[in-house]
């Protein structure tokens, strides 16, 4: 007898092709766009990126009211396709703005509806496990994708690489226009992003975590945007190289979170790993200001263990506050992925700030000062366990 598929096993599927998707062009971005713009200009793009993408966050509750989360997620996925296809083919820096400005607002849009999807189906005893492998899936098909990119790069351009993350998201399209219009809709809270902050602010709990989830999209954000070009330019890495140093940094995401996940569950709750992983992260991300030449091992290492921090916070993160909200907090959870926007609304203006003062290379250590604060976030919430 064929087995059925579970909606968990289905929206794990989903997540990884558009997982695979998003990781194509995660760290292409900011090179691509320096094709045509300064390196201060890339970052004033990724901010205004970055509002619009809070902004298109605070109408989605009522979007998925209106129309359902499975059209919404299909015509979404449209438009994210015809987007990496535009940028493909595109030869003109204006539209080029435009289209990632489409391409990097619809995938931030996307990844709310997926976490939507998979709180429907967690239970809170497992909540751990359920986004450990959530998690898991998401950074395996991150981890996996800087090799391929830098292979494509290496035997074409980077536009290459747009148009293979088009095609995967026109697979995503298949496999979610298959299933995700059977699951039922909700009816989603809506509000403004004051109401929901307001929230945030009255629960000290929701309020520390979404905090550290600030600094930790902050420090992606810098990371993102900074850290290509630093190894591309600076340190005059090609990018087969760049593809191979990042696949080995973002192996602790693949390997740590859902272990961490079950211990947090099981064990000892969320406090002790999230300001474990701030420490690391902190220390960890100060030393890359102090690696001197350019060797591609010692590089990968130093990422490598920048992220194991991550990964515990990221984790951490998202098991805690999901244990704290449900299905229909839509708008709560709207402002927590609004996080990354706000990081990325500040972290390329600080970067420009910083680069005008000093040299590129301690960006990473103001960096890692930063992420000491997360520890003091750990300190304060009621651990769950």
């Amino acid at each position: 007898m064929r087995k059925k598929f579970t909606p968990l096993s289905i929206l794990y599927s989903v997540t990884f092709v558009f997982s695979i998707h998003y990781a194509f062009v995660l760290y292409i971005n900011s090179s691509f766009l320096g094709q045509f713009f300064s390196t201060q200009e890339v970052g004033a793009i990724f901010t205004v990126g970055s509002i619009f993408s809070l902004i298109s966050l605070l109408y989605m509750p009522k979007l998925l009211n209106r129309f359902g989360i499975a059209s919404v997620t299909e015509w979404f996925l449209y438009i994210l396709a015809g987007s990496a296809l535009g940028l493909a083919y595109t030869k003109n820096g204006w539209l080029a703005m435009i289209l990632f400005f489409l391409l990097y607002n619809l995938q931030l849009l996307i990844r709310y509806i997926l976490d939507i999807y998979i709180e429907k189906y967690s239970k809170f005893a497992t909540t751990g496990k359920t986004r450990g492998i959530f998690l898991t899936i998401i950074n395996f098909a991150i981890a996996m994708s800087p090799i391929a990119v830098g292979a494509i790069i290496a035997r074409g351009n980077l536009e290459t690489v747009y148009l293979a993350s088009a095609l995967l998201a026109l697979v995503t399209i298949a496999i979610s226009n298959k299933t995700l219009h059977h699951i039922k809709d909700l009816s989603y809270h809506e509000g403004t992003f004051i109401s929901a902050f307001k929230k945030i602010w009255d629960n000290k709990d929701i309020f520390h975590i979404f905090s550290a989830n600030i600094l930790l999209e902050f420090f992606y954000a810098w990371m993102v945007i900074y850290t290509p070009i630093y190894l591309s330019t600076i340190l005059g890495f090609s990018w087969e190289t760049i593809g191979i140093i990042f696949s080995v940094m973002l192996i602790p995401f693949a390997v740590f979170e859902l272990p961490a996940g079950y211990i947090a569950d099981k064990y000892i709750g969320e406090k002790e790993i999230l300001g474990t992983g701030f420490f690391i992260m902190g220390i960890s991300t100060i030393a890359l200001s102090f690696i001197s030449g350019s060797s591609a091992l010692v590089w990968a290492t130093a990422l490598f263990i920048t992220r194991t921090g991550a990964s515990l916070a990221e984790i951490m993160i998202d098991t805690y506050f999901f244990k704290k909200v449900s299905t229909v907090d839509t708008d709560i959870i709207a402002a927590f992925r609004g996080s990354r926007s706000i990081a990325l609304i500040i972290a390329p203006a600080a970067g420009i700030l910083v680069i005008a003062f000093l040299p590129m290379q301690y960006l990473f250590s103001i960096l890692g000062a930063l992420m000491f604060i997360g520890i003091l976030n750990a300190i304060k919430i009621q651990d769950t366990k």
